[in-house]
């Protein structure tokens, strides 16, 4: 049997330093094998230098890939405020980090230079995976996708998701290597030996509440008008009045899903979801976390606290 060992650390204390090296030391200290690569998520609250410092004074160089989140989930529960440290060691595996910079200017430009800066410093392997943390502010997820896709290929296995900022919409921070970062993306290339299989499971638990519109003008990951008018309009108009003061935070609560007519093999329906993340009330223009290009058609979705946990249980 390989070494095959996982240690996840948490902590809450409301030194930035002090919490880093908490978390670390019990990721560190749950297995026995050498630490190959640690996966952080962190708070905003923090002084993030200083968490990745205290990370760092128990890690060493051990290499390391996260960002900041919007809430944080572990073997210790779900919580906010806190950081979260995974530690991996496996006989099996290899793991190489790489980043990019420069997201929100060039999307697709961004990813590709992660992955370029992964494979200087490993052999291109087909059957390897990749998790990227984009900056979560930064522009179109579908563009960070053909970046990546251009240098990997398109059957190349990629996972991964945006950074988070407690939902303040502003600005994220990714983690790589010890050092704090804005507006790129960190990535862990994770090569496996022969006969070493991984499997991707993606559901959402959303579902559409009955209405159907077209998307007739967006630009980028922009959506100007549905049904040829305002975005933001139609879109407070699906909301109502109480529920649209709370934008864009309640963007979370009912993205836009893509829907996709080709039959799932359940028999429904199934669609691509596109939150938003910002709004500009006098252009009334919503900015979403990835594009919707026009034509396509588009539904309204909502989810219950059941209906994600089932979601995630499917993907399972």
């Amino acid at each position: 049997m390989s070494n095959n060992t996982i240690g996840v650390g948490f902590s809450n204390l409301a030194d930035s330093f002090s919490a880093g090296k908490e978390a670390a030391q019990s990721a560190i200290g749950k297995h026995s094998g050498a630490s190959k690569v640690l996966i952080v998520f962190g708070a905003m609250r923090f002084d993030h230098r200083e968490l990745l410092a205290g990370i760092s004074s128990v890690a060493k160089d051990i290499p390391m890939v996260g960002g900041t989140t919007a809430g944080e989930i572990s073997s210790a529960g779900f919580s906010t405020g806190s950081v979260v440290v995974m530690s991996l060691s496996n006989e099996e595996l290899e793991f190489v980090t790489g980043v990019g910079h420069n997201m929100s200017s060039d999307e697709a430009g961004c990813s590709r230079s992660m992955a370029n800066d992964i494979l200087s410093k490993a052999a291109f392997d087909p059957d390897a995976s990749l998790l990227v943390f984009p900056n979560g502010m930064g522009g179109d997820g579908l563009k960070v996708l053909e970046g990546l896709q251009s240098v990997l290929g398109k059957e190349f296995e990629i996972t991964g998701g945006y950074l988070g900022d407690d939902e303040r919409f502003e600005n994220t921070f990714q983690y790589y290597n010890g050092i704090v970062y804005k507006d790129s993306i960190a990535g862990l290339m994770v090569i496996k030996k022969k006969g070493y299989r991984t499997g991707i499971g993606v559901r959402s638990g959303f579902s559409s509440i009955g209405n159907s519109f077209t998307c007739t003008s967006s630009e980028g990951n922009v959506v100007k008008e549905f049904e040829h008018t305002n975005a933001l309009d139609l879109y407070k108009d699906f909301l109502g009045e109480e529920r649209a003061e709370r934008l864009p935070a309640v963007c979370l609560e009912y993205p836009f899903g893509i829907i996709d007519n080709n039959p799932s093999n359940s028999g429904q329906n199934i669609f691509q979801l596109r939150c938003g993340l910002s709004v500009d009330h006098e252009k009334g223009t919503i900015s979403l976390a990835a594009s919707i290009p026009e034509g396509s058609e588009v539904t309204l979705t909502t989810a219950s606290r059941g209906d994600i946990i089932n979601g995630a249980r499917e993907a399972c």
